[in-house]
């Protein structure tokens, strides 16, 4: 385990489920979870790809800046610590801060901190999700919900599934070069721009570095979760080919519409130009610095367009 605070969701759950000997959730309608890499990759494109099976509403980073997904997923952290306390009968503190439901809490007991059951709380993570957007989906008249993030990693992937455990998971990343170039393009030609947030409202990504560490983070949490989790991981630059069709079809259960490649929508008008701007020497030499070896590892040495 990490020492001090810095508890992961793993951690977590895998302690939370262990001590507390937790069943697996139920299957929960088969979620479909697409993760990307942080902006610029794609992710859009595969949510039209996905969406264009006719069977399934993917919701889009819904209310991003709340983090909701996030906050809920790093709350259980904590039970790594290993927490909550408790001991053997007769000692200080009592013999658990979780309620027993044959010796439930009345005035003539100890009852300053009691606790619902944990499964009760994973319950109620999932209920969360479920009433939020699986319900509106289904009220649409959808088989299947999902979800599209750009922020979120493969911890949380884990989480996800544990909620749901017949969930289905895209990983996408694309080019940590051409994905900064875009991302930068994007900002520079609107009005009134501002750089998007990691986390509102103090984490602002505006530089090379900050955008190449967290496309890192979130690909090698990819590389390593991917397997384990059985997720389908997907680059950019095969989806565009058409190469990575049938990983979405698996995803979305049903055949997907290719031509949605062939339909641009919104977008960067950058991206469309001929002679649009490279990189800059300095801002490749960021993005190499931070990117690594993660970047080898998934077949990336440097910006397809080269630098300026």
């Amino acid at each position: 385990m990490s020492g001090g605070t810095e508890f992961t969701i793993a951690e977590g759950l895998d302690s939370l489920i262990s001590r507390f000997g937790l069943p697996g959730l139920p299957p929960g309608g088969a979620p479909v979870f697409l993760l990307s890499a942080g902006w610029r990759s794609g992710s859009t494109l595969a949510q039209r790809l996905l969406v264009s099976s006719g069977r399934l509403l993917m919701w889009g980073e819904p209310y991003d800046h709340c983090g909701l997904i996030r906050s809920v997923a790093e709350s259980l952290r904590s039970f790594a610590a290993p927490w909550p306390p408790g001991s053997s009968k007769g000692l200080w503190p009592p013999a658990g801060y979780i309620v027993d439901s044959h010796d439930p809490p009345s005035s003539g007991s100890w009852i300053a901190n009691a606790y619902p059951h944990p499964a009760d709380l994973l319950a109620a993570h999932r209920a969360l999700f479920d009433r939020l957007f699986a319900h509106p989906a289904a009220e649409m008249g959808f088989e299947l919900w999902g979800i599209k993030e750009v922020r979120l990693d493969g911890e949380h992937a884990l989480y996800l599934k544990t909620l749901y455990p017949d969930a289905r998971l895209v990983f996408l990343h694309r080019n940590p070069w051409d994905a900064w170039l875009s991302y930068r393009r994007r900002h520079d030609e609107r009005a009134s721009a501002y750089w998007w947030f990691r986390r509102w409202p103090d984490e602002e990504v505006s530089t090379p570095a900050d955008f190449g560490a967290i496309w890192q983070r979130m690909a090698e949490s990819f590389l390593t979760w991917g397997p384990v989790l059985g997720a389908a991981t997907i680059a950019y630059e095969s989806m565009v080919r058409g190469e990575s069709l049938d990983a979405l079809e698996w995803a979305a259960g049903a055949e997907v519409d290719g031509s949605v490649l062939r339909k641009r929508l919104g977008g960067s008008p950058a991206d469309r130009r001929d002679g649009r701007p490279r990189l800059e020497a300095a801002e490749a030499a960021e993005i190499a610095t931070a990117v690594g070896g993660t970047a080898v590892r998934l077949g990336y040495t440097g910006p397809t367009e080269g630098v300026a």
